[in-house]
């Protein structure tokens, strides 16, 4: 089921924003609050899930679910079947084709698909689509990385 959160009722016209953050199966959803946040400051349009359920969370001191939309989608195919195709899709992944963050040019209009911190971006998501790393000692969780990866594109974009 799609749905969006916010409403809480399928509104696919919502879901045309151009800059989003995707968390593909959370496993720790201790981290919503600090991926809600950094979404807010960084001016995301929306926040959705695949293969995870939103639940409020104390650190989510800015009610984000009030301020801009979230989505959640059961599986990878109905995700892809509704995103917005003139949105570059981009994974966050720790994989052999992964480019580095520091040389990545970003898209301007894009959603940022975050793997698991237990667990990998299925192929479905990852075959020939844009896959960026964060060079690190060992892999970071799914808001670290939302941060750095939001704050990496506001500074090279100039937003």
């Amino acid at each position: 089921m799609f749905w969006n959160i916010c409403c809480g009722k399928s509104e696919i016209a919502l879901f045309k924003a151009m800059l989003g953050i995707c968390l593909y199966s959370p496993k720790n959803i201790e981290n919503w609050g600090s991926i809600l946040r950094a979404a807010y400051n960084f001016n995301v349009d929306f926040v959705c899930t695949i293969k995870a359920r939103y639940t409020r969370q104390s650190t989510d001191t800015i009610n984000f679910k009030y301020q801009k939309p979230i989505f959640r989608f059961d599986d990878v195919d109905q995700f892809l079947d509704i995103y917005p195709k003139e949105c570059g899709l981009i994974n966050v992944e720790i994989l052999p084709q992964s480019l580095s963050l520091e040389s990545f040019s970003h898209f301007k209009n894009a959603i940022y698909v975050f793997g698991p911190e237990n667990g990998s971006i299925p192929k479905d998501l990852t075959e020939s689509r844009t896959c960026i790393k964060i060079n690190s000692n060992q892999c970071l969780n799914q808001a670290m990385c939302a941060g750095i990866v939001m704050f990496h594109r506001q500074l090279t974009l100039g937003k």
